[in-house]
């Protein structure tokens, strides 16, 4: 292994839990995240930790209010955000964060 990428601790080597949800690592490598809001990173993070193998997910507002730290209106907002990255869709009361979408000009607003 190369030295630089050598785990520092061994003992805590991470696996894939039955539970795994994933990050697209292209999710940063494709400038997403130098486009959404901190407010936006954090609500894609929670719906992808809690989102099942089809990436879908229940939660009510209020419940990723309090657990996000964020008024409503912020995650509502931020939602809004996300489906105009085309990076999640929303039919109340499904969340489903989805597949990142196909390349498109970096340039190019919401």
């Amino acid at each position: 292994m190369h030295e630089l990428r050598a785990p520092l601790r061994t003992d805590r080597l991470r696996t894939i839990p039955r539970s795994f949800s994933w990050i697209d690592r292209d999710l940063l490598h494709r400038g997403f995240l130098g486009r959404l809001t901190s407010q936006e990173i954090l609500l894609y993070f929670f719906l992808a930790l809690v989102a099942g193998p089809e990436g879908t997910s229940f939660w009510s507002y209020k419940a990723i209010s309090r657990l996000l730290k964020l008024p409503v209106e912020e995650v509502l907002e931020s939602l809004r955000g996300l489906v105009l990255e085309d990076l999640v869709a929303f039919r109340y009361p499904t969340f489903q964060v989805l597949s990142l979408p196909a390349q498109r000009d970096p340039r190019s607003p919401r």
